[in-house]
């Protein structure tokens, strides 16, 4: 798949779990999470990790 449809599919995902995350009041583990996730996948296309 192109990166493009891979990181739209992400963000959509990843978007959900932290409004979820937010609505049931974990709201500073949310926004670890959201911070952890985009560290990651930065990570990931920077040392080209992703075929």
């Amino acid at each position: 798949m192109p990166l493009a449809v891979v990181l739209l599919i992400e963000f959509l995902i990843f978007t959900t779990a932290v409004a979820c995350q937010i609505y049931s009041g974990f709201i500073t583990f949310a926004i670890v999470f959201a911070l952890v996730a985009l560290a990651n996948r930065f990570i990931v296309i920077k040392w080209r990790m992703q075929p």
